[in-house]
């Protein structure tokens, strides 16, 4: 009994003995190089780490993770990019299931105690004992046969690069309308879709006196982020579902979304944005189909879309030339495929020229009666000279025409003239 106690209390005094040693022993870590105690360090899953611990402090690993600035010594958001680039310094796992209960941590509104940040929630979770010996190849983007994430970042470049330059258009408009930045402070994966949307609410005549209406424009976009936000999370909830059978979980976002949705439609119905509740029946007058619709409506000859001056363009022929050469040149057509293209145009020649007889005749008739039609009106002082068609003009088309047959014809009484000559 005395040499069993004896054993025990020599274990203990081991023990700490080991714990104290640890607590005073220190490491260098390979980002900082700064030594550091061994409690500073993650444990390592590497079998053939001798010394237990990850070569990265956690200090360095969560400024990779959060994306820190050390320019303004600020945390950015964790992104799938950036955790992975952490997770992959410390071998450990990359896991969605662990990603999407980690971000439901931090932005679920239910939650009484919500973690601050996904890095801090993951590492927690990727930590738990059913966890315990992964290792960085064992993550998802190995044996789902996907890309890691920082792979499809670099696919998306010069989308990211449009979106970036639409943000910045938009920040410009809203500060130009209203006065003010009100996204500011607001996550910037969040600020283009914020941006977007309040473009579509405010007018863009300036006309924004109502600083009320700004408000509840600026709280409607959030609510609409926000409520994108929860639709993602349920989503994320509906597919993990067999899973782990939380069907409460669902029920709280769709509890939050409806919330949402109804303060949303308050909102939209006390400043009366929505068109159901809109008294401005004015919007959208600015725009260029606004202008377009005004100009119909007052019954505007020159509103309307003139097809024969497009059409008798000079302009417009020339491009038509250049494109049936280049056409021509492109087809190399054989001795068949030239009488069958020549025989087919005939007959649409032939074709159009029974239906240009008929427009003709057709076009003599209306011409008088509207002569006529005028001098009546000029008669009776009922007619508007400013409104009416000059005739001269429209007609020089057929004139510019008719000169083309002339110098043509003049040119072969020329030539013959000449031959007569020498004869």
């Amino acid at each position: 009994m005395a040499r069993a106690m004896g054993t025990t209390k020599k274990k203990s005094m081991t023990t700490t003995s080991q714990a104290e040693t640890d607590a005073k022993e220190e490491f260098l870590c390979y980002c900082c190089g700064e030594k550091k105690k061994k409690t500073l360090f993650y444990t390592s899953t590497d079998p053939f780490n001798g010394v237990g611990i990850t070569p990265f402090c956690k200090l360095c690993i969560e400024k990779i993770a959060r994306n820190y600035n050390e320019r303004s010594g600020i945390y950015g958001e964790v992104t799938k990019t950036s955790l992975c680039e952490a997770l992959e310094r410390i071998d450990s796992p990359y896991l969605e299931s662990v990603w999407e209960s980690s971000y439901n941590e931090v932005h679920n509104p239910d939650l009484k105690k919500p973690k601050t940040n996904i890095w801090s929630a993951y590492i927690k979770n990727i930590r738990m004992p059913h966890h315990n010996g992964l290792r960085w190849r064992d993550g998802d983007i190995f044996h789902n046969n996907s890309q890691s994430p920082s792979s499809k970042s670099s696919v998306n470049t010069e989308a990211n690069s449009e979106t970036l330059d639409s943000l910045e258009q938009n920040r410009k408009d809203v500060i130009r309308l209203i006065g003010y930045d009100p996204f500011e402070k607001e996550a910037p994966e969040d600020q283009p879709l914020l941006y977007a949307q309040l473009i579509g609410y405010i007018d863009g005549d300036g006309n924004n006196d109502d600083m009320t209406r700004i408000l509840d424009c600026i709280e409607i976009v959030r609510g609409y982020l926000q409520l994108q936000k929860i639709n993602d999370m349920s989503a994320r909830a509906f597919a993990t579902l067999a899973k782990t059978g939380q069907s409460g979980e669902i029920k709280n976002y769709m509890d939050t979304k409806k919330k949402l949705a109804d303060v949303i439609s308050q909102l939209a119905e006390q400043s009366c944005i929505s068109q159901k509740h809109n008294k401005n029946t004015k919007k959208g007058e600015n725009t260029w189909t606004g202008k377009i619709k005004m100009l119909k409506d007052l019954n505007l000859r020159e509103a309307e879309n003139n097809g024969f001056d497009i059409g008798t363009c000079r302009g417009m022929q020339q491009v038509l030339e250049i494109s049936d050469s280049s056409i021509m040149k492109q087809l190399a057509l054989d001795e068949s495929e030239w009488s069958d293209m020549v025989a087919e145009q005939r007959q649409k020649i032939v074709d159009l020229q029974s239906q240009r007889d008929i427009y003709k005749e057709i076009n003599r008739i209306l011409l008088r009666e509207n002569i006529d039609l005028r001098d009546v009106l000029a008669e009776n002082d009922l007619l508007d000279a400013s409104n009416l068609q000059n005739l001269k003009q429209l007609f020089s088309a057929f004139a510019e025409i008719e000169k083309d047959d002339a110098d043509d014809t003049d040119l072969i009484e020329d030539e013959s003239g000449e031959v007569d000559a020498d004869e």
